[in-house]
């Protein structure tokens, strides 16, 4: 497969094809481990023998795990210098490579109908600048200059478990129940790679958690649950309370206090529902019709300050109607051997 040459920002670009990066996938379950590389192999950049896939052949013809993107760019000169870091020029190369990447994926999808080529986004996937002389070898060390920047991204998802969680998982059942809301609130963390989807769950989770949160509320009241059950259920679902309501009048109603004592999280509260809105009518997740389409980490932002909104809501709830949260301070490392970094 050939590159594809384009023009863009006053740069000559060459995209290639997806390949086999040097860094085999630690996690993948067809690929060598690769946990025991040295910090300066992370250099992202295509393996000279590519391992195949022997498990699995495309008709006839072996295959491989492309998981690396390699773009070109030309330019007649770039900002190498020690002194800034050569940044202006790094975030302007980082920056279009990414939305080229999204392009690339984009047509790929189209063409091949596969939901499993994913977008990508700074901070969450590793890149890396190689300044090269226009045949692509490698630039002499010089003191002033740079020759390159990366950042690694990990995405490794964990559990720990350890004796005391084990035995605390099995000591008190009840207390320790995971909840409808609970598990969907979970589930949108996880699926923050796809962040419609995310945006979608953390929304139906607050909702059902809002439905839950005011029952328990009126069965704990003095209110004739007769009224309450004519509140809450009417002949037509848009005469039900609104969510706002639940979090607002029907809180305070019970407890004294609304979720507008907190203007962040009510905010947060508001934007979910417009991001969600958003996406299911439009494709595209916005919280106002005249702003950006959402980044990944303002998706994974929302969602997350989302759970915090029934942190914030727990405390107004009878203390045995709480969820169980263990609090730990436990540090993860991810240990990279040492070596000799070029510049």
């Amino acid at each position: 497969m050939k590159p594809v040459e384009i023009e863009q920002e006053g740069y000559r670009i060459l995209i290639h094809p997806p390949c086999q990066g040097s860094l085999a996938n630690p996690i993948h379950p067809l690929m060598p481990n690769a946990y025991d590389l040295p910090a300066t192999e992370i250099r992202l950049t295509p393996a000279l023998a590519p391992f195949p896939v022997k498990a699995l052949n495309v008709n006839g013809r072996s295959t491989i795990v492309a998981d690396l993107i390699v773009i070109d760019f030309f330019a007649q000169d770039f900002d190498r210098s020690k002194d800034s870091g050569g940044k202006d020029s790094q975030d302007q190369l980082v920056k279009i490579a990414f939305v080229l990447t999204d392009q690339m994926i984009d047509r790929l999808r189209l063409v091949t109908r596969s939901p499993w080529a994913k977008p990508v986004a700074v901070g969450f996937n590793s890149w890396r600048v190689d300044y090269c002389n226009d045949d692509g070898s490698e630039l002499p060390a010089e003191a002033d200059l740079i020759r390159g920047h990366s950042a690694f991204a990990s995405n490794m998802r964990i559990t720990h478990l350890s004796e005391e969680i084990w035995s605390l998982a099995w000591k008190e059942p009840n207390s320790v129940e995971l909840r409808n809301w609970d598990k969907l609130l979970l589930d949108a963390v996880d699926l923050i790679d796809e962040m419609g989807a995310a945006i979608a769950v953390a929304n139906s989770g607050i909702e059902a958690f809002a439905i839950w949160m005011n029952n328990l509320l009126a069965s704990s009241s003095t209110m004739d649950m007769e009224l309450w059950k004519w509140i809450e259920d009417r002949d037509h679902f848009q005469q039900n309370p609104s969510v706002k309501d639940r979090f607002d009048v029907i809180l305070k109603t019970f407890t004294g206090h609304s979720l507008k004592e907190n203007p962040e999280l009510w905010q947060v509260l508001t934007d979910l529902r417009k991001a969600r809105n958003s996406f299911m009518h439009e494709g595209a997740i916005r919280i106002a019709k005249n702003r950006e389409v959402l980044s990944k980490s303002e998706a994974h932002t929302l969602v997350s300050r989302s759970l915090d909104i029934v942190t914030w809501v727990e405390e107004l709830l009878p203390a045995e109607h709480r969820r169980f949260i263990r609090k730990e301070d436990m540090q993860i490392e991810y240990v990279l051997q040492k070596g000799n970094a070029s510049n």
